[in-house]
């Protein structure tokens, strides 16, 4: 049976045998330090997650009441999330040569990415498959966040 988005993102937080958790073990390394440098991505990210959550819930309780207008907000939300993690990806990507390997690299990423689960939880099934020491594992996460928002578009178009 395969893992659930929770169990992906618990396997997430702890990445030592000693149970170490990513803020801990990541506080030095320059992925970490690029959020806190360029806090711009992460906030406005938390934002528009907020945003759609609750977009996501007013289309719950009356899918027929959502205006145009309003579908619009959507897919733009959705255009600005794949703009802001592709970029964040892009320059983590750049940043790699501070890890000691791909493993911790990659972790790394979905450290950052943990914060939005609402979003990782509509393709957690996918990143279940990969394996976190694979060298193009930034990739595969850019390319699974491309299609998500891709197919988010496409639902509001």
């Amino acid at each position: 049976m395969p893992a659930s988005g929770d169990d992906v993102l618990e396997q997430v937080y702890t990445i030592s045998s000693k149970g170490e958790n990513l803020v801990d073990t990541l506080q030095d390394l320059e992925p970490y330090n690029f959020i806190l440098r360029y806090p711009g991505i992460h906030e406005d990210f938390n934002q528009m997650v907020s945003q759609l959550k609750e977009y996501n819930e007013a289309l719950d309780q009356s899918p027929g009441d959502i205006s145009s207008e309003d579908q619009e907000t959507i897919k733009q939300i959705y255009q600005n999330l794949y703009r802001n993690h592709a970029e964040f990806l892009r320059q983590l990507k750049l940043k790699k040569d501070y890890f000691t390997g791909c493993a911790p690299y990659s972790q790394a990423a979905l450290y950052v990415l943990k914060d939005y689960k609402p979003i990782i939880e509509n393709w957690t099934s996918s990143v279940t498959a990969y394996t976190p020491d694979t060298a193009d594992s930034i990739g595969f996460l850019k390319d699974r966040l491309s299609y998500f928002a891709e197919e988010a578009v496409k639902a509001f178009s």
